[in-house]
């Protein structure tokens, strides 16, 4: 199991790359120093985004990591965590 943490937490820091960069997501303050807790998760409803701000998540997923993803998709990933799930099984 500790060689699971560091690779998921590698993956929480490219779901929040993937999150900062988005023009259209806003952190609510307090929650940087959380971030880097395994256990803790922010819903894309934290981060105030819309359909908007997930079709831009899925352009960036797409010409950073090469990853293909819907709208529809997107909305079914719901949360940081949800994110770094999905790029594990999309070999992200």
């Amino acid at each position: 199991m500790e060689d699971r943490v560091p690779e998921h937490m590698q993956l929480r820091d490219e779901a929040l790359t993937a999150l900062r960069s988005n023009p259209l997501v806003f952190f609510p303050e307090g929650y940087e120093a959380k971030l880097h807790d395994a256990d803790f998760d922010l819903t894309f409803a934290d981060l105030g985004m819309d359909s908007l701000a997930g079709m831009e998540l899925s352009i960036w997923l797409e010409l950073e990591k090469g990853i293909e993803v819907t709208e529809v998709e997107i909305q079914e990933i719901e949360s940081l965590n949800g994110l770094a799930r999905f790029l594990a099984k999309a070999g992200g």
